[in-house]
């Protein structure tokens, strides 16, 4: 039976966990800037920070929010593929959400959970929200893999990678492709499927999630879902997967704008893609500390000034990951209440 207070108390305890780990995090965080500072000069750093413009920093905070409403529409046109739909303000909502819930340690866990439990109380059917969940992470995954690999190519370019780290990145990278590629083959053939729902059983943490359990109860629904996923047009949603990580590639590059740097495109690239894809696949929260620390020294070693790299490196992170996290403390809370609202079902 419904009721009031079991939904305030689901609501309290990812808000509960966010702030106890929020403040480990932070102290991770600002260690990395302290680290980062120490590698350059402090007070030009700092100097820097307080001359950055304000006027340019609210265009970069307007790029993230599009970022995330690209993210959003990401969510929205895989589940049309299903033969549903959400609205754009909700599922922008839940990417926001999930945001503050990537940032408590095993996120990555609780977020597929999460997504999944907030689709399914928008009126989606279990199976359409649990194929839906795992397909937005393969092309955000995929996106993330694109611009990495653009980055690793013009670091190699320009000898700014040597070949240990090279080798490095092509294991992360075929890593990445490997996964992707074996959910694709999954999705196509349905004993790889049930092969990939067993093996995800018996993963710590994955195993216990309820959505995977009502996967293995329901497979001949999921096979349904699969296969309208296989028949659907997929490039509204590869647009939005690639202007998610565009737009917080502008974020970054209109930070250094604020601090009066003039980033070209390669350069640009070449310092964004790789370190955050380091930083997703480090498994931290948020790639805390990787990327901060990974895309202060290749941009410092691409030629701009080191107390501009710090200071844009560490606003554009604040923009990026601790303000939208910050966001979505209230929004979870939303989630977590809210029953219903803007789902229809395609005739």
């Amino acid at each position: 039976m419904y009721s009031c207070r079991t939904e305030a108390d689901g609501a309290r305890r990812p808000i509960a966990a966010f702030i106890g780990r929020a403040v480990i995090l932070l102290a991770v965080a600002l260690a990395a800037a302290y680290l980062l500072m120490r590698n350059g000069d402090i007070s030009d750093s700092l100097t820097v920070a307080h001359r950055l413009a304000w006027s340019v920093l609210i265009f970069a905070v307007i790029a993230q929010f599009l970022s995330y409403l690209s993210s959003g529409e990401l969510l929205r046109a895989t589940l049309r593929q299903t033969g549903h739909t959400l609205s754009l303000s909700r599922a922008t909502i839940i990417e926001i959400a999930t945001s503050t819930l990537s940032m408590v340690p095993g996120g990555s866990v609780g977020c597929a959970a999460a997504v999944y439990r907030w689709t399914r109380k928008g009126g989606v059917p279990p199976c359409s929200a649990a194929v839906t969940g795992v397909v937005v992470t393969l092309f955000n995954a995929a996106s993330l893999l694109v611009f990495g690999v653009v980055s690793a190519v013009l670091l190699i370019g320009q000898h700014r990678l040597a070949g240990n780290e090279a080798f490095a990145v092509a294991i992360i990278s075929v890593g990445i492709f490997a996964t992707i590629l074996a959910a694709i083959v999954g999705a196509i053939w349905p004993p790889g499927f049930r092969f990939m729902l067993a093996a995800a059983r018996r993963v710590p943490l994955l195993g216990h999630t309820s959505w995977l359990s009502r996967a293995e109860n329901h497979i001949a629904q999921l096979r349904a879902t699969v296969s309208k996923l296989r028949s659907g047009r997929w490039g509204r949603a590869a647009a939005s997967a690639a202007f998610n990580v565009a737009f917080d590639a502008a974020t970054l590059a209109l930070v250094f704008y604020a601090a009066g740097a003039r980033v070209g495109t390669a350069t640009l690239l070449a310092g964004y893609g790789l370190p955050i894809m380091l930083g997703q696949a480090s498994f931290l929260p948020g790639g805390l500390a990787v990327t901060e620390v990974s895309m202060s020294a290749l941009y410092i070693s691409l030629g701009l000034r080191p107390s501009v790299v710090i200071a844009s490196v560490v606003t554009y992170r604040l923009v990026s990951l601790w303000l939208p996290a910050l966001a979505g403390l209230p929004l979870i809370a939303y989630l977590q209440l809210k029953r219903r609202n803007g789902v229809s079902e395609h005739s």
